[in-house]
């Protein structure tokens, strides 16, 4: 039987690993695209070597501005941050420098409408750890895309920048 067909996992679940196993019994490698946020670093490590692999993830090191590093580095260690949850520690302190973006342009005391409204006015902030982030009056998820990372061994590739907006 012949299945050629691209598989998208939403995310993380241990059945993933059943999914792989079951894909190598049926020796069927059709190409994988995972949300891959919260992969476990060994998740993947019963694919077939060689495998199309694709992981969506919403930064990659060349969104991180030194700079920004740099002072999320000086943070963690100054309150001993443990660097467990890097990704999330990152996605907290962009929304706090949003937030704190937001109030400034605001000029005066602010209250919930005014806040949520300049908040809506934001286009292409870059807080340095992710990339530039969008807002406005219909759309509240900030980022306009994900990077697309191949994961597969014996590919050569570069990660791509997938950006929704442009479409």
């Amino acid at each position: 039987m012949a299945l050629s067909a691209a598989v998208l996992l939403a995310g993380w679940a241990p059945e993933l690993v059943l999914f792989l196993d079951q894909m190598r019994e049926l020796e069927w490698w059709p190409p994988l695209l995972i949300a891959g946020a919260s992969l476990p670093p060994r998740a993947l490590d019963r694919a077939r070597a060689g495998s199309d692999i694709w992981i969506a993830l919403p930064t990659i090191d060349r969104d991180r501005q030194k700079e920004a590093v740099d002072a999320y580095l000086s943070l963690a260690q100054r309150h001993e941050i443990p660097a467990a949850h890097q990704l999330s520690q990152f996605a907290a302190l962009t929304s706090l420098q949003l937030f704190v973006d937001a109030l400034e342009r605001i000029g005066g005391p602010p209250d919930r409408r005014s806040l949520l409204a300049e908040i809506d006015r934001t286009e292409m902030f870059r807080g340095g750890l992710f990339p530039a982030l969008t807002y406005g009056r219909d759309r509240h998820i900030g980022s306009t895309g994900a990077w697309i990372v191949p994961v597969h061994r014996g590919r050569d590739a570069d990660p791509r920048w997938v950006d929704a907006a442009a479409g």
